[in-house]
């Protein structure tokens, strides 16, 4: 039987995908596929829950890591409510990523 991923659930990996490209035009990153090799993430994994945001779903510790290395607010990553950046903007400094990341990949 295949999951069935709430309204919420697929709300929170839109925005997800939505601060991957933001971060990407701001040269924080250079897309997608290198925060999943900075990370060791499987990068098919996570574009079939980008493709198939109804029966799939993100693991929180990678929401983390947009909220601990990359100044995301958490609140607005769950919620879709306030700034989307902890420092309370709604746009990513622009510039190469100067962040490391602080943790491994998320097992």
């Amino acid at each position: 039987m295949a999951m069935s991923i709430s309204k919420d659930g697929q709300d929170i990996t839109a925005r997800f995908f939505q601060i991957i490209d933001m971060l990407a035009e701001a040269r924080q990153l250079r897309g997608f596929q290198t925060f999943t090799t900075r990370y060791g993430l499987n990068r098919r994994n996570l574009q079939h829950v980008k493709d198939c945001p109804d029966n799939s779903v993100l693991k929180p510790e990678i929401l983390a890591l947009l909220v601990r290395d990359f100044g995301v607010s958490g609140t607005w990553l769950l919620t879709g409510q306030g700034p989307i950046f902890q420092d309370g903007t709604d746009k990513p400094e622009q510039g190469v990523w100067k962040n490391k990341p602080r943790s491994a990949a998320p097992k």
